[in-house]
């Protein structure tokens, strides 16, 4: 799908977004934080597309960091008919981001973005369609819940023959990063709220 197309198509449909002030100041700060985990997942499924590889998983990653960033211009695009500036990530969201950005290791990446960050933008992403808070983007986001989708089964096809082949010393790495990353995104998601 064509963001530069779909957007102003939804825009149209709707006659723009149509939102209450309070609302559009709560509903921008959670999309500023998406925006940024768009670009923050673009920048790690172009890591992934150079560092992965098995044929068919750069593929997916490189069809993926495409997808990251038609979501993260949709996403700038969105907010500015919002009449919202973005504005820069938080100490939580940077820990969270930059600790699957940042994982050297191709399993620690591709768990951290696809099995983790992935699923959790899926979540918001489902949970803002369903509280149907404004049209265009409950229509937006049924483009983004399908993508995203596929991330996460990017994740889900590496990663089994990945752990298999995983020694004792790697396995609890992973355990350790995977703490580190969940405890990351608690401190997220509670700070959303």
């Amino acid at each position: 799908w064509s963001g530069r197309k779909v957007l102003p198509e939804l825009l149209a449909k709707h006659g723009g977004v149509k939102l209450a002030e309070p609302q559009r100041s709560a509903l921008g700060s959670v999309l500023n934080i998406l925006m940024w985990g768009e670009l923050a997942a673009w920048k790690i499924a172009a890591q992934l597309a150079d560092s992965l590889v098995p044929l068919e998983v750069k593929l997916a990653a490189t069809a993926q960091a495409h997808d990251e960033a038609r979501h993260f211009y949709v996403f700038v695009d969105y907010l500015r008919e919002l009449g919202i500036t973005p504005t820069p990530l938080t100490r939580r969201t940077r820990l969270l981001l930059d600790s699957a950005l940042l994982a050297t290791h191709p399993v620690r990446k591709v768990t951290g973005m696809q099995l983790l960050i992935e699923a959790m933008a899926l979540t918001l992403f489902q949970a803002l369609r369903e509280s149907k808070i404004e049209p265009v983007l409950c229509e937006l986001l049924l483009y983004y819940e399908k993508d995203e989708a596929r991330h996460v089964g990017l994740g889900l096809q590496y990663l089994p023959p990945e752990l298999k082949r995983m020694g004792r010393r790697d396995g609890l790495r992973l355990i350790f990063f995977e703490v580190q990353l969940l405890l990351a995104a608690i401190a997220e998601l509670k700070g959303v709220e």
